[in-house]
C-alpha cells in the first residue's frame, strides 16, 4: 500500500480558564511557539505513556490480521494483487487511512473483508457504509 504526505486533523477542545492561562503562560514564556504546539506535545506525551499497552493489544490481535500505524492508501492495484493470491485480510489502521475513488467496492470487500478503523477514513460513501463508517 502505497503511503500518502502526511497530514493533520483538526479537533476542538474545550478546557478549563486556568488551564489555558497556564497554558498561555508556558508560551509567554518561550516554551511553546503557541497553544497548539502545547497540546500536540501533551498528547503524544500522554500516548507515549501507554506504548507498552499499544504493544500487547498488537502482539494479542497480530493473528487477526495486518496492522498499519500511520497514513496509508488502498489503490485499485492493492486490491487486484490480494485478489490475485487469493489473500484476504483483515486490515487494522491507527492513523488515517485513504482508499481511492476507482476501487471496486466488491472487490474490495472479497480483499478485506474487515476494515478496522482507529482514526480517520477517507473513502467513498459506498465502501463506508459497506464497513459502518
Amino acid at each position: 500500500m502505497a503511503r500518502p504526505k502526511s497530514m493533520t486533523e483538526k479537533v476542538t477542545i474545550n478546557i478549563d480558564p486556568v488551564d489555558l492561562g497556564y497554558i498561555d503562560l508556558l508560551v509567554d514564556q518561550g516554551f511553546y511557539g503557541n497553544r497548539s504546539d502545547f497540546i500536540k506535545n501533551a498528547v503524544k506525551t500522554r500516548l507515549h505513556d501507554y506504548d507498552d499497552q499499544f504493544k500487547e493489544i498488537q502482539r494479542k490481535e497480530r493473528n487477526t490480521g495486518e496492522w498499519v500505524v500511520g497514513i496509508t492508501r488502498i489503490g485499485q492495484a492493492d486490491v487486484a494483487k490480494n485478489l490475485a493470491e487469493h489473500r484476504q485480510s483483515e486490515l487494522h489502521v491507527i492513523g488515517y487511512l485513504t482508499i481511492d475513488r476507482d476501487v471496486d467496492p466488491d472487490e474490495l470487500q472479497a480483499a478485506y473483508p474487515k476494515i478496522t478503523i482507529n482514526g480517520v477514513m477517507k473513502a467513498s460513501k459506498e465502501i463506508k457504509d459497506r464497513y459502518g463508517y
